[in-house]
């Protein structure tokens, strides 16, 4: 399907008395780029960029209310949404790879090491270059021994301050992480509206079911305010902690501590967040040839919502039930009002592959919803879904 040009997509998108300014100026440039000769794969990604964007600012503006940016005015047409179908279609979906593998943390610090290469089929990969360089929706923060004492720094192979590299790489990541949230997101409040799933589920509620269960509107409302938080997190914009010259930070690929950022409004019940999410970086993140992070974008980002879910909404690391739904290891609490329901006695068993969050799903749905690599594949999911 062509991409419509910028003339149709103002007629499209037309306002009484307004200016194209903002997030919908945004996408007039971006089509009016990629209109451009030549119309490169990097233009149609600032494109599907600038779509998202739009959406996302909308999305947060209507939720309180239970809309979508389908509600705003610029979409009294449907302008913005065939857009993005035409962007999807254009950049076609590659293949999903599955989230990182969990080791234990420091207390309830969640740390994750990312496999090798070969662990993951080739995804999107992403070019990291000069061009790309600003701290885009983050705030760095270099190490302090005085508010960071369970570990200590080392001088052993010195990295210093970022690079513009890898600058550029969590920028990117924290991009395509963003996107991620922002689709499950929207996915969430349009299954939250629904009685019961259709005979033949649409492709956004399939892939409810396969990460979080069969229809429950208990468990619907939780993962619909959890990606709420989440979404709210990201957009405040996460703190990034370089742990690369510390004592954890030398095998460190990412980490949170746990930790239940939402609160809602007892009046209006609109949900908020308390403050910045916190996100350690060890060297690992950074690893080139056996990590090589271009080939692993995918599951960066699954990773990333993983570890978000950990220090944004309190998930816990879920232990893996086998083929006909029996635990497989023991549990800190089965009671659902406890803060560790369904978190594994040792966090190296846990539900983390694609396979056995859908066991999870199917077999223990209540657990589903706090586990935290459910949240990081529905949503990795969905983007894949786009080409995003």
């Amino acid at each position: 399907m062509a991409i419509m040009t910028l003339a149709t997509f103002k007629k499209k998108t037309a306002k009484t008395f307004s200016r194209r300014n903002g997030a919908i100026g945004t996408i007039d440039s971006a089509l009016r780029a990629y209109h451009s000769p030549p119309a490169t794969k990097d233009k149609l990604t600032a494109l599907n960029l600038a779509v998202e964007a739009f959406k996302n600012e909308k999305n947060l503006k209507f939720a309180p209310k239970g809309g979508t940016f389908t509600d705003s005015k610029w979409e009294s047409k449907g302008g913005v949404a065939e857009l993005a179908q035409q962007v999807q279609d254009e950049l076609g979906s590659g293949s999903l790879v599955s989230v990182a593998s969990l080791t234990t943390g420091r207390g309830n610090l969640r740390q994750v090491r990312q496999g090798a290469v070969s662990g993951f089929p080739s995804g999107q990969t992403f070019r990291i270059g000069e061009n790309n360089t600003r701290m885009e929706g983050w705030a760095y923060s270099p190490f302090s021994s005085a508010e960071w004492p369970w570990t200590s720094e080392v001088v052993s192979g010195h990295k210093g301050p970022l690079t513009l590299a890898e600058t550029s790489r969590i920028t990117e990541a924290l991009r395509r992480t963003k996107t991620a949230i922002s689709l499950a997101h929207e996915a969430m409040i349009k299954i939250k509206k629904l009685s019961g799933f259709p005979a033949t589920p649409t492709i956004e509620q399939q892939t409810y079911i396969d990460y979080f269960g069969t229809f429950d509107a208990d468990r619907i409302k939780r993962v619909t305010r959890n990606f709420t938080v989440l979404k709210l997190a990201i957009d405040k914009g996460p703190r990034i902690v370089d742990l690369r010259d510390t004592d954890y930070g030398l095998s460190c690929y990412a980490a949170c501590f746990r930790g239940n950022l939402g609160t809602t409004d007892t009046g209006t019940g609109q949900v908020s967040v308390l403050s910045a999410l916190t996100v350690f970086l060890g060297r690992a993140f950074f690893k080139a040839g056996s990590m090589n992070y271009g080939d692993t974008t995918d599951a960066t980002v699954g990773t990333l919502i993983h570890e978000f879910a950990h220090g944004a909404v309190d998930a816990v690391d879920v232990p893996p039930v086998n083929s006909v739904g029996a635990w497989t290891h023991a549990r800190e609490s089965d009671d659902p009002g406890d803060r560790n329901f369904g978190s594994s006695t040792d966090n190296s068993i846990q539900a983390s592959t694609i396979p056995l969050d859908k066991l999870l799903a199917s077999f223990k749905p209540g657990y589903a919803v706090v586990n935290a690599d459910n949240y990081g594949q529905f949503a990795a999911a969905l983007l894949q879904r786009t080409g995003g």
